[in-house]
C-alpha cells in the first residue's frame, strides 16, 4: 500500500495543478533539467535537440538544456555525480565507473554499433586490423578510452603493449601528410574531413575482429532513478521519440542542428554525419535506445580482458529496468521453465554439437569467403584508383544524382568524391556543355530503352572552367522485375584524341581542295597562254590607233593579274613546275633576306621591330617557299593596319616543345622547333572568323582587295615542312601568327 500510495499521490498533485484555474504547461510549471552532452554541438546529438524542438519534453513537463562538452571540460560522469545535471551522454566506458562504485546507470544506447573506427588513407596499403600492428597510431589518451579499438587488436592476437601509439590530435591532416598511419576518429566525421582534402578514406572498424560496442550511452544516477523514476521515465521517453523524428528527418534536421547549434560545422558535414550515425543505429531493425543484458555482459568481459575492470564484475542494477520488481509467482514458474529447459537441452546436446560442428566449419568458410571479399575490394580500389577517367553509378540518365563515383573524378572534372556524390554541391549534370545535354539525353535514354549499352562523346565544363571532350559508355542494371535500379558506366578524357581527328579533317579538306584548285589552274593557265603570247605579239606590232593599242595594253595587264593568281593556286596546290626544292636552310639568314624585300615595300606608317636570336639553327626545305610565307604574313599584317600607324613585329628563336605542352602547339612531336611571330597592332580577327582564316578562298577583305589564298598558302606551307601554324587574335587588339618549323639536327 505504501508503494501504490508513493507512486499515485504525485500523479493526483499533477492533475489537481492542472485542473486549478489558469493552470497550463506555462514555463513556470516546467521542471528544469540539465542534460550533460559529451562533446560540442552536433547531429551526434540531434534527437535531443529535436525532442526540445517538437515539444516532447514540454509535454512531459520539462525545460531540458544542454551544456555542451569538449576539451577541458569536465566529464559527463562527473557531472551527474556533482548534481551538475541530471542526465548524461557518454560510452561503454560507463561499465569502469560503475565497477568502480560510481552509481551510474544506462538508460538507452542510441547507436547499436559504436562509430570509433581507425581511420587511414585509400592509397595506404592498410586494409585489415593486422595491417595497423606495426603502424603509427594516434588515438585518446590514455588509450583505455578507447577500448573497442585496443579489444580488436587483442582479439586477433597482437601484443597491445608493443603498439606505436601516440596521443592524438584530433586532426586528420596527420594522417593525410604522412606524420601518421592512422587515427582514431568517429566514422561520422573524420572520413567526411579527409575526402574534403582530396583524400579517399579509408575505415577499419573493430567489428573486424568481432568486437561489436553500442555507441552513445544516455545514462543517469541510480540516487535519481530511486527519488523519481517517473522524471527519468518521461525523459527518457521524449527523448527516444526525438531520435525518432532525427533520424526520420536527417536532412532538415541537420539544418536545423546548423542554424541553431552548429553554424560552425558545414551543413554538408552534419548531413553526412546524419546519415552516418543513423546506419549505427540501425532504427529500422532494432528499437532505439534497445540494450541487451548479455552484449554488456560481453562488452565488460572485453574491458576485464584488457585489465581495466575486475574479472570479478558485478553489473547488477547497471542496466535501467522501469519495472524493478519481479513477483514471487513468475519467479517460481521462472525457475520450473528454467528446469524443465536443462531437461530438454539434455536431449538436444548431441544435435547441438554436431550443430556446432557445421557453424565452425561455415564460421572458416566465412572468414575465406570474407578475406576473398576484402582481397576482390582492393583490387577493384586499386584498378579504379590507376585508370585515367572516372567510373560511375547513378539514378538515372541525366546524371543529376550520381551514387558512387572513382578517385578519377577528381582529375577529369576539377571536383571531389564529396561534392559529386548524393546531394552533393556539384551535379556532374550541370558539367555538361548546354549545347550537348539533350543529345546525351536522348542517347542515354534510347539505350535504356532497348536495354542496351550506351556510348557517346561530349563535352564538359570543368570546375577550373577549362572545356573538355570526354567519351562515355554505360549500360543500364535491372531489377528482377525489369525495371531499372541504376546506370553504370565509365567516363574518360577525349579532348587530345578529338584535337587531333579535327586536325585531319582539316588536312583532309586542305589537300581535296589543294587537288581540285591544282586542276584548276593548270586548265586555265594554258587557256590564258595564248591570250598572253598573242597580246604580246600585237602590242609589239601595234595598230594604227593608239585606242586598240590602249586596249591591248589592258588586255595584257589582266592576263598578267590572271597568271599571278594562277601561280597563287598551284602554289598552294604544291603543284608549280619544279616541284619542292629541299635544301638546308640557315633560318636567320633568310629571314634577313626577306625583311630587305619586305622593308622596301612597307608605308611609311608601319614601325618594323626586329628580334631575332643569334643562330637559331637550320631547317630543311624550300628557301622561295619559306620566304614566300614570311611576306605573305607581313602583307597581312600590314594590310590590318588600314593605313594608320602601327608597329610590325616579327621574332624569331629557338624553343622545346614538351609532350605536355603540345597540346598548346598543335600536337607537335616533342622536339626543338623555331619558333617566328609575326605580330601587328591591326584590327584583330573576330571570334567568328577565327576558325576559318586558313580555308581556301576565305578573306575578310573587300571584293577585290584579296585572293582568300595568301594565309591558305601559309598553312600548305607550313604543314609540308611538317611544322604547325596558329593565330592568337581578338577583335581590335591586333594578331600573331605563331609558326613551328622542326630544326634539322646538326649531321
Amino acid at each position: 500500500m505504501d508503494l501504490i500510495a508513493h507512486r499515485l499521490i504525485p500523479w493526483l498533485i499533477s492533475i489537481a495543478v492542472f485542473l486549478a484555474p489558469g493552470a497550463g504547461l506555462s514555463a513556470e510549471a516546467l521542471r528544469d533539467v540539465v542534460l550533460q552532452l559529451r562533446w560540442l554541438h552536433q547531429f551526434q546529438f540531434a534527437g535531443y535537440y529535436m525532442a526540445a524542438e517538437k515539444g516532447y519534453y514540454r509535454e512531459a513537463g520539462l525545460n531540458v538544456l544542454f551544456h555542451p562538452g569538449g576539451p577541458g571540460k569536465p566529464g559527463p560522469v562527473r557531472e551527474i555525480l556533482s548534481g551538475a545535471a541530471l542526465f548524461g551522454t557518454d560510452g561503454t566506458g560507463l561499465v569502469k565507473n560503475r565497477t568502480d562504485g560510481e552509481p551510474v546507470v544506462a538508460l538507452a544506447a542510441i547507436l547499436q554499433k559504436s562509430p570509433l573506427v581507425w581511420l587511414v588513407r585509400g592509397d595506404s596499403g592498410i586494409h585489415t586490423i593486422q595491417d595497423l600492428a606495426a603502424k603509427r597510431l594516434i588515438m585518446l589518451h590514455p588509450p583505455t578510452r578507447t577500448p573497442e579499438l585496443l579489444a580488436a587488436f587483442s582479439q586477433e592476437g597482437i601484443d597491445i603493449d608493443g603498439l606505436d601509439i601516440h596521443p592524438t590530435t584530433f586532426d586528420v591532416q596527420d594522417v593525410i601528410d604522412g606524420r601518421f598511419d592512422a587515427i582514431a576518429s568517429y566514422s561520422s566525421n573524420g572520413p567526411w574531413a579527409m575526402a574534403q582534402q582530396g583524400i579517399w578514406p579509408r575505415t577499419i572498424g573493430p567489428e573486424m575482429a568481432g568486437i561489436q560496442f553500442y555507441g552513445d550511452v544516455l545514462f543517469t544516477s541510480q540516487t535519481l532513478i530511486d527519488e523519481d523514476p517517473d522524471l527519468v521515465n518521461a525523459f527518457l521517453d521524449a527523448s527516444l521519440k526525438g531520435w525518432a523524428y532525427a533520424f526520420d528527418n536527417v536532412d532538415e534536421v541537420a539544418e536545423f542542428v546548423h542554424r541553431k547549434y552548429a553554424p560552425e560545422k558545414p551543413l554538408d558535414h552534419l548531413k553526412f554525419e546524419g546519415r552516418e550515425l543513423r546506419k549505427l543505429a540501425a532504427p529500422d531493425l532494432v528499437p532505439i535506445g534497445d540494450m541487451n543484458p548479455g552484449r554488456w555482459t560481453h562488452i565488460a568481459e572485453t574491458y576485464a580482458g584488457l585489465g581495466i575492470i575486475p574479472k570479478d564484475f558485478d553489473l547488477d542494477g547497471f542496466l535501467y529496468d522501469r519495472n524493478p520488481m519481479i513477483e514471487q509467482e513468475i519467479y517460481y514458474r521462472t525457475i520450473l521453465f528454467a528446469g524443465f529447459t536443462v531437461l530438454l537441452v539434455g536431449l538436444i546436446a548431441l544435435w547441438i554439437l554436431n550443430l556446432h560442428m557445421t557453424l565452425r566449419r561455415e564460421y572458416r568458410h566465412k572468414l575465406l569467403a570474407e578475406a576473398a571479399l576484402s582481397e576482390s575490394q582492393r583490387t577493384l580500389d586499386t584498378l579504379l584508383s590507376n585508370m585515367p577517367g572516372m567510373a560511375y553509378r547513378c539514378l538515372e540518365p541525366a546524371h543529376k544524382e550520381m551514387r558512387l563515383v572513382s578517385r578519377g573524378a577528381k582529375e577529369l572534372t576539377g571536383y571531389g568524391l564529396m561534392e559529386l556524390v548524393g546531394h552533393g554541391t556539384q551535379e556532374y549534370s550541370d558539367l555538361l556543355d548546354p549545347g550537348d545535354r539533350v543529345l546525351v539525353r536522348a542517347t542515354i535514354l534510347s539505350a535504356l530503352a532497348h536495354k542496351e549499352p550506351f556510348q557517346i562523346s561530349y563535352r564538359i565544363k570543368t570546375a577550373s572552367g577549362q572545356q573538355k571532350w570526354v567519351w562515355e559508355k554505360g549500360r543500364g542494371i535491372y531489377r528482377n522485375d525489369g525495371s531499372l535500379e541504376v546506370i553504370e558506366g565509365f567516363v574518360t578524357d577525349v579532348t587530345d584524341r578529338e584535337r587531333a581527328e579535327e586536325q585531319l579533317r582539316q588536312a583532309q579538306k586542305m589537300e581535296a581542295l589543294g587537288n581540285l584548285a591544282g586542276g584548276i589552274a593548270h586548265d586555265l593557265n594554258n587557256m590564258l597562254l595564248p591570250i598572253r603570247s598573242l597580246t604580246a605579239l600585237m602590242l609589239k606590232q601595234p595598230d594604227e590607233t593608239d585606242r586598240n593599242a590602249l586596249r591591248m595594253e589592258k588586255i595584257r595587264q589582266a592576263t598578267d593579274r590572271a597568271t599571278t593568281l594562277v601561280t597563287r593556286i598551284l602554289s598552294f596546290s604544291r603543284k608549280e613546275e619544279g616541284g619542292f626544292k629541299e635544301e638546308r636552310i640557315d633560318l636567320n639568314t633568310m629571314l634577313l633576306n626577306a625583311m630587305d624585300l619586305l622593308g622596301s615595300t612597307l608605308p611609311t606608317t608601319v614601325d618594323l621591330k626586329l628580334s631575332v636570336a643569334p643562330d637559331v639553327g637550320q631547317v630543311m626545305g624550300d628557301l622561295s617557299q619559306l620566304t614566300t610565307m614570311v611576306l605573305d604574313l607581313a602583307s597581312n599584317g600590314v594590310d590590318a593596319m588600314e593605313g594608320r600607324p602601327g608597329i610590325l613585329a616579327i621574332s624569331l628563336a629557338r624553343e622545346t616543345v614538351t609532350k605536355s605542352a603540345t597540346g598548346t602547339v598543335h600536337d607537335l612531336s616533342s622536339g626543338v622547333y623555331a619558333r617566328l611571330s609575326i605580330k601587328d597592332s591591326g584590327k584583330g580577327i573576330g571570334p567568328e572568323y577565327i576558325d576559318r582564316i586558313f580555308d581556301p578562298f576565305f578573306t575578310t577583305k573587300e571584293v577585290g582587295a584579296g585572293t582568300g589564298l595568301g594565309l591558305a598558302t601559309v598553312h600548305g606551307i607550313v604543314s609540308h615542312h611538317m611544322g604547325a601554324v596558329h593565330v592568337e587574335s581578338e577583335s581590335g587588339q591586333g594578331a600573331e601568327f605563331i609558326v613551328y618549323l622542326p630544326l634539322a639536327d646538326d649531321s
